[in-house]
């Protein structure tokens, strides 16, 4: 089931009653079917949700509870785990995955997976997570799949910079780490001196559930600001846009020595996730 950049799980409701029915004649349904309550260790690890347990065919969504003990960002991972060979699901697991707060309320964009593609942003999604918060992860799942989920940890001194005034010194042609705490739309700054006039490579290669905008001030750029949209839907496809990939902003001649400052700041507060920044 191999499927290009289609936001699947719109037709969910109307596709649950076929797949309950195609089970109801290859095996004998439980008397109680029900999604599961299931709990993360803080430094990550692997749960499973069986195809009795995903939403088509119990009807309720799972629930993943997860506190961070340190801040970081946390990667999900979605394998394939379903034995329902039927349309729609035909051997490959798909569906939405939500980062919430403790009380449920969504803090991310609704992140829709597809365990058939091949490509990373399809099966894979980035969370920011604050020291001592308490989050629920609210998969809503055609049929089983294995959530790996992967903590990394950030120092503080790097997730620290929220006023221009503690800007992160950046080294030429060396990433700098990122996180984007979910649920927020507080500012990242960033610095690096040019010591020469030269044209300007500023790149930042997001794995971020909402877009994000880089402002750039300095002696030779009054005011430089582009938008980076990680994903996103028209109609019914669904696109990766920037998410994993590398995204630059140039200058066409040379620029003035001096002190440059990068200002990064979520668009919305279901932004959230990891990224890397650099200049060259």
């Amino acid at each position: 089931m191999k499927r290009e950049e289609r936001n699947l799980f719109h037709r969910v409701a109307s596709l649950m009653l076929a797949v309950v029915m195609v089970f109801s004649v290859i095996i004998v349904m439980p008397k109680d079917v029900s999604a599961a309550n299931l709990t993360l260790p803080s430094g990550g690890g692997t749960v499973m949700i069986t195809d009795e347990q995903s939403y088509i065919i119990s009807g309720e969504a799972t629930v993943i509870t997860y506190t961070a003990t340190k801040d970081g960002s946390l990667q999900l991972t979605f394998s394939n785990a379903t034995q329902i060979k039927q349309s729609p699901i035909n051997g490959y697991a798909w569906g939405e995955a939500t980062l919430c707060n403790a009380g449920l309320t969504p803090i991310s964009a609704k992140f829709t997976y597809d365990t058939s593609d091949t490509r990373a942003g399809f099966y894979s999604d980035v969370y920011g997570v604050k020291k001592g918060t308490t989050y629920k992860i609210r998969i809503v799942a055609a049929g089983g799949v294995s959530v790996n989920a992967k903590f990394t940890a950030i120092k503080k001194k790097l997730n620290n910079n929220f006023k221009k005034g503690k800007a992160v010194n950046l080294k030429r042609k060396k990433a700098t780490d990122g996180v984007i705490q979910s649920g927020t739309t507080t500012a990242h700054w960033y610095k690096f001196k040019l010591s020469k006039a030269a044209k300007l490579n500023i790149g930042i290669t997001p794995k971020l559930t909402g877009g994000v905008k880089l402002t750039i001030t300095g002696p030779g750029v009054k005011k430089g600001t582009f938008q980076v949209d990680c994903r996103y839907t028209s109609g019914d496809d669904y696109y990766l846009g920037w998410w994993g990939k590398r995204r630059a902003f140039t200058t066409s001649g040379k620029v003035k020595p001096g002190t440059y400052y990068i200002q990064v700041k979520p668009i919305s507060r279901t932004c959230g996730g990891s990224y890397k920044i650099n200049w060259k």
